[in-house]
């Protein structure tokens, strides 16, 4: 008889240990699996997905494979989902299933959803599949008669690994995988009620809001086989790529959290006594630690549930933010803090203040992936690169996460091996959302679905932060609210805040004309500039695209007046890369500080991007915003005046700049069309003609955007395109691809489960750029040197820490035709490093063939 024992799960010649064996394989992941499931009630089912898994590399083809001695693929994904079909066949006999359904109400077709969904995790565990695929065909049921074929029954070897399995798992354990199954679908039971009350918190009894309350618990059925997933893919790629290395990837324990979180709250503690003990307190230092002490008893009340942080600019949110983190995660016991945002700009500056703070250790800033994923089809196992690129990729372990609001989006949609695997590490964690205003339009109803997930399944705590709360729980305009707020019904952090002419800094003035129809030409904007600047000291134009950015940029620095009075101009966009652009503001800040004490005389002029319009510390007198949303307009008065020190108070300019280009930024120009609509309120309202209440603007302007999206379409679902719909419909009740499914049998679906994870994972960007990471030569001389080195010498430890300590040298590049020819590649092709004379410290990325056409 052959000896299971010796069956294999990993090989590599090259490495001290040669073999991990497939019966330790599936015991460690299946017991990793269950204890990454168990704070949110799936440990039974996290262990039997974990102990399935890998079943089908026990067939003597697969072993032949991973030795090198067979060169085609195998299929072993599929083997442990056909081993679910005959375990649940000896289930409800032994258990007596049909008693246990009548007694739980329950009708058989849930038994059916349960077993679906935690086959798909093992099917798809080497790469996301639609369940109804472009032939039109149930891909899980082709799956599953791959492995079985005419036969109806596994290979012989598969069989009798199974039951050495069973015998092995028992001995260890003292339960069986037929009681592991049994348990997981009372742990379903549990989920699934809790599945359903989320899904019914949608008001209303129509036939049409029951259908919004079937999409949204197929939505939740979605979330939790994404889940069940990650943590598959956390374990098992966690325990294939470290079996043989002496230093392992750190897992954080419970005792290490608990320490963690006390020494990080006592430097934050110490923080906040340095502000209260402050001598000659300003009355917006009064108000700043008033509403942090708010935060902070906050935090101590609610362990879970999505918040509202509304603070004026200016307030101190982001030290107050960070307290609140770490004294929820403290109290509550909660495995990790996000700091997420959608500028990397704040994300920079932000990072800076809290490692400041924090320290470096335990804080992992994360803009982009450096470690290029290459798209793999199928069932798809590398022996060469596995192990030493899965260690590579940033999995999340870190207590604290500072990240984007692209990278948060991506972990909870797209399709990337390391997307998927990050997800359970938000499971049990405090997220602070920064700006949360930015969040494009088309993604409210799929993110607004799955904050509600994160909260109520995941046991999260999120925050969204921001000055101008976008009304995600808006029940008029939205169909898929963000339900905020615990079951106390608290929602609010801040209930009340403190009215001071502390945040009373800025004028609002529109340029728009009375029937907002006023176009800015180049020329005309410079002129408005440098008759502001006859006055004031410091002028900052934030614009939509790079392209117009770099336009007026050009003009300015080449105009007679500008040259001769020896003004600095100043270009900032995401070309820079973030090291960059956090040098540039950081010696405008002193030029602004300087101007402002009258130590400098030289006037200065920033043209920017979107990145500054929040959240970054500068001090602008005057400040002109192209038209886009209210809120971005509110944003950009947060860089005027900001520490109220000018003489009288600052002005924003509402511009329309005629050199500007929204052909790719369709969200842009709804905004502008709902920002218009709220300003003719305004200007109805008013009797002057260019000075403009903006606050009052903003509670209209949403209404207005989200109310437009739902009567242009579907947009706020994410739509794709007519054939596919929209990822909502994906990702819930697939209705293009049922009706295909049923005109091209005849029939109606036999399965419950229809989503099309992979076509949705793929169609899901927040900004639509085809780019790849690449690390710029930006005074990072001695760390390229370092990474090279620690390359040829395959030091996969160091590698690591420096491509961490790289992330802030990162931009973006278009994928064109030529983008290979300026870079250098590394690591087999999978690390980019830009060539020098691609890059200036100037503007930065200099190749106009490079640049991603939008932001």
């Amino acid at each position: 008889m052959f000896d299971f024992s010796k069956v294999i799960a990993h090989y590599d010649e090259q490495s001290p240990v040669t073999e991990q064996l497939l019966i330790d394989h599936l015991i460690d992941v299946s017991q990793m699996s269950g204890d990454l499931g168990g704070g949110i009630g799936v440990e039974k089912i996290c262990r039997l997905i974990g102990l399935l898994h890998d079943l089908g590399k026990s067939r003597d083809e697969f072993q032949s494979y991973i030795r090198g001695r067979y060169s085609g693929r195998v299929d072993h994904s599929s083997a442990g989902a056909v081993v679910l079909d005959l375990v649940e066949d000896r289930v409800k006999v032994e258990y007596s299933n049909d008693d246990f359904l009548k007694s739980q109400r329950i009708t058989p077709g849930i038994w059916k959803i349960y077993k679906e969904i935690i086959q798909y995790p093992i099917l798809a565990h080497h790469g996301l599949y639609d369940i109804i695929d472009n032939n039109f065909d149930y891909r899980t049921g082709i799956r599953l008669e791959g492995i079985i074929g005419e036969g109806k029954s596994l290979p012989g070897e598969t069989q009798d690994f199974f039951d050495y399995l069973h015998k092995e798992y028992s001995k260890i354990t003292g339960s069986s995988i037929y009681t592991l199954y049994y348990e997981g679908f009372k742990e379903f039971i549990n989920m699934r009620k809790k599945l359903l009350k989320l899904a019914s918190s949608i008001q209303g009894s129509s036939n049409e809001d029951k259908r919004f309350q079937g999409k949204a618990l197929y939505f939740y059925y979605g979330a939790l086989i994404r889940l069940l997933l990650s943590i598959l893919k956390e374990a098992d790629i966690y325990n294939s790529s470290n079996y043989y290395r002496e230093r392992r990837d750190k897992v954080f324990s419970r005792s290490d959290l608990d320490i963690i979180w006390d020494e990080m709250d006592r430097e934050i503690e110490i923080l906040y006594k340095t502000f209260e003990k402050k001598s000659n307190k300003s009355p917006l230092d009064v108000i700043r630690n008033d509403l942090a002490n708010q935060i902070f008893k906050f935090s101590q009340e609610h362990s879970i549930g999505t918040y509202k942080l509304s603070m004026p600019v200016g307030s101190g949110k982001t030290y107050a933010s960070l307290r609140y983190s770490i004294a929820n995660a403290r109290k509550f016991k909660k495995n990790r803090i996000f700091y997420t945002t959608a500028f990397l700009s704040v994300l920079e500056q932000n990072a800076a203040s809290i490692k400041g703070v924090l320290g470096e250790e335990y804080v992992l800033e994360h803009h982009s992936n450096i470690i290029e994923e290459f798209e793999k089809e199928g069932d798809y196992e590398d022996q060469d690169e596995y192990q030493a690129t899965e260690y590579l990729k940033e999995s999340w372990e870190s207590p604290v996460i500072l990240t984007t609001m692209v990278q948060l989006s991506n972990t909870m949609f797209k399709d990337k091996p390391s997307n998927i695997r990050r997800f359970c590490k938000l499971i049990n964690s405090v997220i602070i959302i920064d700006e949360v205003q930015s969040l494009p339009t088309k993604a409210i109803y799929n993110f607004n679905l799955m904050t509600n997930f994160l909260v109520h399944i995941m046991n999260c705590n999120v925050v969204h932060c921001t000055a101008t709360q976008p009304n995600f729980d808006n029940n008029e305009a939205l169909k898929y609210p963000c339900l905020y707020g615990d079951e106390s019904k608290n929602y609010s952090i801040i209930t009340e805040i403190p009215q001071s002419k502390a945040f009373d800094r800025v004028e609002y003035y529109s340029l728009l004309g009375k029937d907002l129809d006023v176009v800015l030409s180049t020329q005309d904007l410079i002129e408005h500039i440098k008759s502001q600047l006859t006055e004031d000291n410091s002028a900052l134009i934030v614009l939509n695209t790079k392209q117009a950015v770099s336009n007026l940029y050009y003009n300015l620095i080449e105009d007679d007046v500008i040259q001769e009075s020896g003004w600095e101009v100043v270009y900032l966009t995401t070309n820079q890369c973030p090291k960059h652009r956090l040098d540039i503001i950081s010696s405008m800040k002193n030029i602004l500080k300087n101007l402002r004490e009258g130590v400098e005389h030289r006037k200065l002029i920033c043209v920017s991007t979107k990145l500054v319009e929040a959240g970054v510390d500068i001090d602008f007198d005057v400040v002109y915003r192209s038209l886009a949303g209210i809120d971005s307009i509110i944003q950009c008065g947060g860089r005027c005046n900001r520490e109220g020190k000018k003489e009288g108070k600052g002005k924003l300019f509402i511009i329309e700049y005629g050199d500007e280009n929204l052909r790719y930024l369709p969200d842009i120009s709804k905004q502008r069309v709902a920002a218009k609509t709220a300003l003719r309120v305004l200007r109805k309202d008013s009797n002057k003609d260019a000075k403009v209440d903006i606050e009052k603007a903003l509670d209209h302007y949403f209404h207005k955007l989200y109310s437009n999206e739902n009567i242009e379409g579907r947009h706020l679902e994410f739509r794709i395109d007519d054939k596919s719909g929209t990822i909502l419909d994906l990702l819930t009740t697939n209705p293009i691809g049922t009706d295909n499914y049923w005109n091209s049998k005849g029939q109606r679906p036999h399965f419950m489960i229809k989503h099309a994870f992979k076509t949705a994972a793929v169609n899901f960007e927040l900004i639509k750029e085809n780019t790849v990471s690449v690390i710029t030569p930006y005074s990072n001389e001695e760390l390229l040197e370092m990474l090279y080195i620690a390359i040829d010498s395959s030091n996969y430890h160091e590698i690591k820490k420096l491509l961490k300590k790289l992330q802030p040298y990162t931009i973006a590049i278009r994928r064109s035709e030529e983008y290979e020819n300026y870079v250098s590649k590394e690591l087999d092709g999978q690390v980019f490093i830009l060539n020098p004379e691609n890059y200036n410290d100037e503007v930065g990325l200099v190749k106009g063939e490079l640049q991603p056409l939008i932001f």
